[in-house]
């Protein structure tokens, strides 16, 4: 006990008092007196303790020996071993000394605290001998000059059954799917090979270690307070999800499911974690790629889209500089960047190989000859039976160094300029940007640390550039149809207007196509259902759009109605391609679902119930985004928004179309009633007014007809309708 710094008690009687013990002690002790200067061994008669009152009293006995383990602990000492001579029990005292050991027995087990009894054999008749037995899990007699162990039959049963419910739950635990763990003091006392495998170590590495060294360091202030909590036995959660440190210092998610145990008499945290890494990444990429498309099918400036787009990538990913190529003429210069310096944009900018002369080289069928790694994405020159390209013709390294070292320029598909490696960067990927058929673009992900990518994550980034590629095509398709809209005649589309009575009063050249298949001229009347499509639509005075088939083209028709003025024009516009891209991109987003879903359902297996959850709230997250890009798109194709006006705080809400059609950025301010109001016609806003307050005094509905002018000073007929709720 001295060695092993624990406190230390003898309690004598005689024939031994305590300056006897005392002397006997230093013949066999060395430096005794050092330890009784410091205060770690403490030696009584047995009147100073026993019987300190003139008389045995159990309980005072039983708390004196608590309150002398909790100082002890409190000195800074390991525990309590004492040792207790009984000559002085006389018989009038041996019932209520039974009893107390058989108490104390019971007891000591909860405490740092270690006990021998010393007994008298001549003084004890065999009953008493078998008492002492009994309270005992062993006791030590000396007979005959040699020393017997008896062990006490019920404690022989007692360990034999703890050992083989130990042995049991050993075998259960070890053979577990998950880990199982349990702390006590601040460190595990036993870990599983689950436990230990996903962390990256061996079970004997961990058992001793501070259970916080393989926390998170942004969680465990966190996972420290639900640890004490649960120790005070306070109300805390007994499911919850943290970040964690493998050995090589990855970081892992898991889930911990744990509880307050007694381990060993003392009280201790037992749980068990999962490894929900892959389910977590799983969760991210699909918000990731929510955010990617919702972004891509918004309106905007196409140039104000990509940069938003690579501000997802570099935020989600972590990723150090990220860009887009798209095609210039017969290159494909950098549109836009994050991340890359001035430098290395300047000299990687153009792909467009030059002979000495500085003129352009092309290839054996004419197309441009584009330079690097980035040309060969970009012209298709790609290998998938080589490591670094894919089937679907990107190229990706964890090492560019590596990659230049092991590689020849015959097997990297032609000369590389490499400055992405004399750059510092290690982790390159380069994933190509298509619509159709055809490659519109790239995408370049770089990092100056090893290791960034996997393969699932370059096939996740392909479905994203399939999407981006889509999107671009449309967008630019938007920008010049748009263009196209401000002038009728150069229009390449048809332009038709058609009277209330059916008769077709214009049509530019596009439009003299279709009505050579009505057989039809200008001054005639529209075949049968146009005309009956003219009349609906200026009866419902409201924009509809229908779609037509021609040969192998589909033309979709804007039916804009001039109610006033008696007519409908019609705006005709060729979404062959748009509809062959939406069709690309469904298909794109199919694949990411079934990836999704084959990828969850392995997952499934061992966390059926999380996943469950997380599916339903992805699912209903998912319809929400899809029902309210429905909304948008529904009003932008047909120029229809919708508002609110709260008149009591005079609160005025309007969709991002309402916006548009007062020529304005969506939601770039709050609006007011007065704000509509100054954007009115100053010819009209009497009568605006005046119709708006009719409504309110005498609560119907109301539509009318009236002129705006937006910021540019251009005017604008817009009809509205509205009612008071």
């Amino acid at each position: 006990g001295l060695e092993n710094n624990e406190f230390c008690m003898w309690i004598t009687a005689e024939p031994l008092n305590a300056e006897d013990a005392e002397r006997q002690l230093k013949k066999k002790v060395k430096d005794l007196e050092d330890y009784i200067k410091k205060g770690q061994i403490e030696i009584l008669d047995y009147s100073q303790w026993y019987t300190r009152s003139g008389r045995f009293d159990s309980e005072r006995v039983l708390r004196a020996w608590v309150e002398k383990e909790q100082k002890a602990l409190e000195k800074g000492f390991d525990g309590l071993r004492l040792t207790g001579n009984t000559f002085w029990l006389e018989k009038k005292d041996w019932e209520n000394f039974k009893n107390y050991e058989a108490v104390i027995n019971s007891v000591i087990g909860n405490y740092r605290m270690l006990a021998i009894c010393t007994y008298c054999l001549d003084k004890c008749t065999a009953s008493e001998i078998m008492d002492v037995v009994s309270n005992h899990q062993f006791a030590v007699i000396k007979r005959e000059g040699k020393w017997e162990i008896i062990e006490s039959a019920e404690h022989r049963e007692t360990v034999e059954a703890l050992r083989e419910s130990e042995e049991k739950y050993r075998t259960l635990a070890e053979s577990s799917l998950t880990g199982i763990f349990i702390q006590q003091d601040g460190r595990y006392v036993f870990v599983n090979d689950r436990f230990a495998e996903i962390h990256g170590y061996r079970p004997e590495d961990l058992v001793g270690k501070e259970y916080r060294a393989l926390i998170h360091p942004d969680e465990r202030e966190r996972v420290v307070q639900i640890v004490s909590k649960r120790l005070e036995e306070k109300e805390v959660t007994r499911c919850y999800e943290m970040r964690r440190l493998k050995k090589d210092g990855e970081t892992i998610w898991c889930e911990m499911m744990a509880r307050r145990v007694g381990y060993l008499g003392k009280p201790a945290i037992m749980g068990n974690i999962v490894d929900i890494t892959d389910r977590k990444n799983m969760e991210a990429q699909q918000l990731f790629a929510g955010k990617i498309l919702e972004r891509i099918n918004q309106k905007g400036e196409r140039l104000d889209i990509i940069r938003d787009v690579l501000r997802l990538i570099k935020q989600s990913t972590g990723f150090e500089a990220v860009g887009i190529r798209l095609r210039e003429g017969d290159d494909f210069p950098y549109f836009t960047v994050n991340g890359f310096s001035d430098e290395f944009v300047k000299a990687e900018n153009y792909l467009c190989a030059r002979d000495e002369s500085g003129k352009q080289v092309y290839d054996s069928q004419g197309n441009p000859l584009l330079e690097c790694m980035c040309g060969n994405v970009l012209s298709g020159r790609t290998d998938p039976a080589l490591p670094f390209f894919t089937e679907g013709g990107s190229f990706w390294t964890n090492s560019t160094t590596t990659l230049l070292a092991s590689t020849s320029e015959q097997e990297r598909q032609g000369r590389t300029r490499n400055h992405c490696n004399k750059a510092g960067y290690e982790s390159v990927a380069l994933i190509p940007l298509r619509s159709s058929d055809q490659v519109v673009g790239l995408l370049q992900l770089n990092d100056t640390r090893w290791g960034q990518f996997t393969p699932e994550m370059i096939c996740f980034f392909e479905g994203i550039g399939a999407s981006i590629g889509i999107a671009l095509a449309r967008i630019k398709a938007e920008e010049e149809a748009k263009n196209l809209a401000k002038f009728p005649s150069e229009n390449p589309f048809p332009v038709l207007r058609i009277a209330k009575d059916g008769t077709i009063l214009y049509s530019n050249n596009a439009g003299l196509a279709l009505l050579s298949k009505w057989e039809r001229q200008v001054g005639e009347a529209a075949p049968h259902d146009w005309c009956q499509l003219i009349g609906d639509v200026l009866y419902s005075n409201r924009n509809k759009i229908i779609e037509a088939k021609y040969g192998k083209r589909i033309i979709s028709f804007v039916l804009a109605p001039v109610a006033k003025a008696g007519y409908v024009n019609v705006y005709g516009r060729d979404v062959t391609k748009q509809k062959k891209a939406e069709q690309a991109l469904q298909k794109a987003r199919d694949e990411l679902e079934k990836k999704v879903r084959q990828r969850t359902a392995e997952l499934s297996q061992t966390v059926d119930a999380l996943q469950k959850e997380v599916r339903e709230r992805t699912l209903a997250q998912q319809a929400l985004q899809q029902s309210e890009a429905r909304l948008r798109d529904a009003q932008r194709i047909a120029h229809i928004g919708n508002w609110d006006w709260d008149i009591v705080n005079n609160q005025l809400w309007w969709s991002d179309e309402i916006y548009r059609i007062f020529g304005l950025r969506p939601q770039e301010f709050d609006t007011t009633y007065e704000v509509f109001l100054s954007h009115v016609h100053p010819d009209d806003r009497e009568f605006v007014k005046q119709s708006v307050n009719e409504a309110l005094y005498e609560r119907k509905p109301y539509n009318m007809d009236h002129r705006i002018v937006r910021p540019d000073g251009t005017e604008r007929i817009v009809y509205e309708q509205a009612e008071v709720i």
